[in-house]
């Protein structure tokens, strides 16, 4: 069994080192364990981020697609609205989460224009909705599956926000209780030595 297919890859020049998490019997010379996701590949966030990362890659055809919709003349007035307050949302430097944070300042704006699209498209005619998705390259089903894919990826994002800043806030929490600890002690050993 070589090395790659047992998730090691050979370090040159490394001595034979006891790395923590594994067992003194599982060192070889020379191999360090590959990184483990923190999460398993089955469902979870490398899957969410491939398929947000595939979303994106579709961004292109949802622009053409609402360009189509925006000079389509057997669109509904309603439906355009609805597409102009999304793409009006998407372009603004005013956002619920500011452009400038990677990755997250552009969640929003892709699940806002992707709503607005779906929103659009239920709006308008049928036959109308699906003559522009035609002409787009774009489906329904697409559409549903990307918005699903943001969703996933804020939900990951969340999770582990909320699991660093928990171990932050623990560790934050720790000291502040130690440093409190060291004063009451002083405060009391001060006491102790002052005469009535």
């Amino acid at each position: 069994m070589d090395e790659a297919s047992q998730g090691r890859q050979p370090v040159q020049g490394t001595p034979d080192v006891n790395i923590p998490g594994r067992s003194t019997n599982d060192r070889t010379p020379g191999i360090l364990p590959q990184e483990q996701p923190d999460e398993p590949i089955d469902g979870t966030s490398s899957d969410a981020m491939r398929r947000f990362w595939e979303a994106v890659k579709r961004l292109p055809a949802y622009i053409k697609l609402v360009a189509r919709i925006a000079r389509d003349p057997d669109v509904p007035k309603q439906a355009k609205a609805v597409l102009a307050v999304g793409g009006g949302y998407a372009v603004s430097p005013i956002d619920l989460v500011p452009g400038v944070i990677p990755v997250a300042g552009q969640l929003d704006d892709m699940y806002v224009l992707l709503t607005a699209i779906q929103k659009s498209l239920k709006i308008m005619p049928a036959e109308i909705a699906d003559r522009n998705l035609a002409l787009a390259h774009v489906s329904r089903q697409e559409i549903d599956a990307d918005l699903q894919a943001v969703r996933d990826v804020v939900r990951m994002a969340v999770k582990k926000s909320v699991k660093v800043g928990g171990k932050a806030l623990e560790r934050v929490s720790r000291a502040a209780f130690g440093f409190a600890r060291e004063q009451l002690k002083r405060r009391n050993a001060g006491r102790a030595e002052k005469p009535l």
